[in-house]
């Protein structure tokens, strides 16, 4: 073989090597694709790296979720404010009334009296219950109005998410891993990641364990699961 031809065989199986390299790197599962760009970010963000142990990692694909939709949030958020404050109307509404009956009783003891002491104690009881009444009055529309507002809202958020269109938007990775806290400790992490459709980078990732990720679907799934009509 001369040197031209032994040139040429050489090419062919560098370029031969080349594509199978290309092809496997491209065949690579899901789980792996996942677990690659997990490790990178994870990489940036935890105490200690050294010490982190993947567990389990399960790849679906992801849609846009009611959960993260930006106006059901705010929607939400609203409804609870709302709420809050319509049961303390309530109540100081309920507050009010109780102190307007005791001031009502004690009026009472002085109404069949004539006197003038038992007059002016009656009508200062009086006074106090028909002020106390006018306060609770008062209560009772502010947690009416509040009551209203929020039922407005989730009677929204529930047609909302009733007619709520899932869409595509790329694949997601449920990840359990383990690796040591701040204290030494070694603890376990469940972590959701949303990919591109791609499958190249993380548009966003979550603690699966965190109070406010467990809070805003408990608040979500508990309005669109009730029925505010009554």
């Amino acid at each position: 073989m001369n040197k031209v031809a032994k040139i040429l065989v050489a090419a062919v199986f560098s370029v031969g090597a080349l594509c199978v390299g290309l092809f496997f790197a491209g065949c690579q599962s899901p789980e792996a694709k996942a677990n690659k760009l997990i490790k990178e970010e994870l990489f940036k963000v935890l105490y200690d790296f050294q010490s982190y142990e993947p567990i389990e990692t399960i790849v679906d694909s992801a849609f846009t979720s009611i959960y993260e939709n930006e106006h059901v949030l705010t929607m939400i958020d609203s409804i609870f404010h709302y709420l809050e404050l319509a049961e303390k109307g309530y109540e100081e509404m309920i507050e009010f009334i109780e102190w307007a009956e005791k001031a009502k009783v004690s009026a009472d003891v002085f109404a069949e009296y004539r006197d003038s002491f038992s007059r002016q104690m009656y009508s200062e009881f009086m006074g106090n219950y028909n002020e106390r009444m006018e306060r609770a009055e008062e209560w009772k529309l502010f947690a009416d109005e509040s009551k209203d507002k929020y039922l407005k809202f989730a009677d929204t958020v529930q047609n909302e998410t009733a007619n709520f269109k899932k869409d595509f938007i790329g694949w997601q990775a449920v990840h359990k891993f383990r690796c040591r806290t701040r204290g030494g400790q070694f603890d376990i992490g469940n972590y959701l990641f949303i990919f591109d459709k791609d499958f190249k980078t993380i548009i966003r990732y979550d603690d699966t364990d965190d109070d406010e990720y467990i809070t805003v679907r408990e608040n979500i799934n508990y309005i669109i699961s009730n029925d505010f009509s009554n």
